[in-house]
């Protein structure tokens, strides 16, 4: 008898359409919600299996596998999952289906079982730029920063930032590889690239410099390069920046009293805060980062170009006055 049902359709699938035994598949309860429904879309399944109807009671299960019903079994999850990433359908999904398969698949790579291969296969992770990469290439990218976006042109792309650790997906993607990053990871990357010829989001950087300047054990930004005026790079000890300098009453730009050929730091960095922020900012880029604020003197004590030029420029009288508005500092470095 059993074997003469296995090719009639004499069972229901979820539609109530009358399907052969062998064609439908029943779920266990971990592939399902909370509400007891498949977490697997119908159309993601393997070709020419649908859902059983839920008519039928869980004590009749035994006899349907006896007439050819299947089990989704570990293997046919993995599958239909990928089938349902192929078809766009992962991207569509609820926060709490996400948070389902997460537990699933953590379960499934934690158990020391067969399945890491198909799961590293799945792209499954969900990055900052609104993408999804395959879990194969996990160790490539990092969770992101709390309070503070990775500045660009690292070559570093960050998992959405909005995952709680708490969360299975969090714990899913550190299983697979995911790095946890930190500030002070951030800014040795930042110094490792200091020679690339890129010039993307070096403004960003000098920022995520001074964001973090208080942060334990982070780096000096003394290496960091910064754009001129051009956007060109340059370390800060061969940039100055634009301060006003008191003469006889009034003020006038540093910029007009050194010689054309001195390069000034990009307007942007001074843009970048307002208020005491931006007194801040200033004070670490000339004290931190050795940008200038003040006529050169070279690392052998004498006076730069810059220093010796500026006596051309202005008169006598005017040059005087601004050595002595200068000479706090210029006194602490040239040689007697």
């Amino acid at each position: 008898l059993f074997s003469n049902l296995l090719g009639i359709p004499c069972l229901l699938n979820q539609s109530g359409e009358y399907r052969t035994p062998r064609h439908l598949a029943t779920t266990p309860s971990r592939f399902c919600d909370q509400l007891g429904q498949p977490l697997i879309p119908q159309q993601s399944l393997p070709v020419q299996i649908e859902y059983l109807s839920p008519e039928y009671d869980l004590e009749d299960y035994p006899l349907l596998r006896l007439v050819g019903v299947q089990e989704i079994s570990d293997d046919m999850f993995l599958t239909s999952l990928s089938g349902c990433l192929d078809a766009g359908l992962f991207a569509e999904q609820l926060e709490e289906w996400h948070e389902s398969i997460a537990s699933i698949l953590f379960q499934m790579w934690t158990s020391g079982g067969t399945y890491k291969i198909a799961i590293k296969r799945l792209k499954l992770l969900a990055m900052s730029d609104g993408r999804w990469e395959v879990a194969l290439l996990a160790a490539n990218f990092t969770f992101g920063l709390e309070g503070r976006a990775i500045p660009d042109g690292l070559g570093i792309r960050s998992i959405r930032k909005d995952l709680p650790k708490t969360s299975h997906r969090y714990r899913l993607y550190a299983a697979l590889g995911v790095v946890e990053a930190s500030p002070t990871w951030v800014a040795e990357r930042i110094l490792r690239l200091r020679d690339k010829k890129s010039t993307d989001g070096l403004v960003d950087q000098a920022r995520f410099f001074f964001d973090y300047r208080h942060f334990p054990g982070f780096p000096r930004p003394n290496q960091l390069r910064f754009l001129d005026e051009y956007r060109l790079p340059a370390p800060g000890n061969e940039l100055y920046i634009n301060i006003s300098v008191p003469l006889k009453g009034d003020v006038v730009a540093l910029k007009d009293l050194l010689p054309l050929s001195t390069r000034f730091i990009h307007r942007s960095y001074l843009e970048s805060y307002d208020g005491q922020y931006l007194q801040d900012w200033i004070d670490w880029l000339c004290t931190s980062a050795d940008v200038n604020r003040v006529p050169r003197v070279l690392h052998s004590g004498l006076p730069s170009k810059e220093l010796e030029e500026m006596g051309s420029r202005v008169s006598t009288e005017n040059f005087l006055d601004i050595l002595r508005h200068f000479w706090p500092t210029l006194r602490t470095q040239l040689s007697a």
